[in-house]
């Protein structure tokens, strides 16, 4: 799972809350700059300028991450208002060195230093200027999609809890879920125990299960590489999974998507727990994703 943390158990991540707390490592960068900088004198130029090259350097380490921390969440680079995201455009302002740059003396600047800083403004300015020209093109099919499935989770007071897409995302939203509702089973909410459990509960219901999944044509030896696969390798998973995970779980596994109704897998009559999760086609240009789905109060 391409996390540098687990994801199941954490308070859910939302846009405004990455967009502060990106804005707050933002802030104490440029407090731990400006202290660096303000601890050479001025008249020790080389040193001053070799600072400023080490800011510029952890500069653009530090935007890097923060780009990849909304990628990885899948959070687009504009909200429902057209506000950028960006972390390049984060606080609207010219990266940070540029910033220095310019409270230097004229003398201190190197010709060096000063094609950084142009480089570093211009970069800002074009990505303030592609930040604006995708507000111009309207919502994308991702944000489409979203509001769809966001109108039929509202009146329920229900929100959508991201999970990674690394091809586990499917066990990863029933683990999420298993964890929320406290579920006391003999599967432990982790995406190594269900997939196992999933190979092994369609592998004993063989004649139930072969059927279903079209690209193994009824063929049993293929249908057991299938499920060798699925127990262990990072493959995406399907209804036919889900089937499989509501009946050894004994669960009611609603599907919520934007291009159809509400899908229930499981017998309600026999459930104990209700879970919840999304199908998504548009929310990575990868192919299809599952997320949890809980209720807005949830963490």
């Amino acid at each position: 799972m391409e996390t540098e943390e687990d994801i199941i158990g954490l308070p859910s991540v939302t846009p405004e809350k990455v967009k502060e707390r990106q804005a707050e490592d933002i802030a104490e960068f440029k407090k731990k700059s400006e202290r660096l900088l303000s601890s050479i004198p001025k008249k020790h130029r080389v040193e001053r300028a070799r600072a400023l090259e080490e800011i510029h350097s952890q500069e653009q380490i530090l935007l890097a991450r923060l780009t990849k921390e909304l990628e990885e969440l899948g959070i687009s680079t504009t909200d429902e208002t057209g506000e950028t995201l960006s972390s390049l455009a984060l606080l609207n302002e010219a990266p940070l060195v540029g910033e220095l740059m310019k409270k230097e003396e004229p003398r201190a600047e190197s010709k060096a230093a000063r094609r950084r800083r142009k480089k570093a403004e211009k970069e800002a300015e074009e990505q303030r200027r592609i930040a604006n020209e995708k507000a111009k093109m309207g919502p994308t099919p991702k944000q489409m999609e979203m509001k769809a499935i966001d109108m039929q989770l509202t009146p329920q007071n229900l929100r959508i809890h991201p999970v990674p897409a690394d091809g586990h995302c499917l066990y990863s939203s029933i683990a999420h879920q298993m964890t929320r509702t406290g579920m006391k089973s003999n599967v432990s909410a982790t995406v190594e125990d269900l997939r196992a459990a999933t190979a092994a509960h369609m592998m004993q219901r063989k004649e139930e299960y072969i059927p279903f999944i079209d690209s193994i044509d009824g063929d049993e030896g293929k249908f057991v590489a299938y499920c060798e696969q699925l127990r262990s390798e990072a493959v995406w998973g399907g209804q036919v999974e889900l089937k499989a995970i509501a009946e050894l779980l004994g669960a009611t596994i609603e599907v919520y998507a934007a291009d159809m109704p509400l899908v229930k897998m499981g017998d309600p009559d026999r459930s104990s727990e209700i879970f919840r999760v999304s199908f998504h086609q548009k929310y990575y240009g990868l192919g299809e994703h599952y997320n949890s789905v809980v209720p807005k109060s949830t963490n």
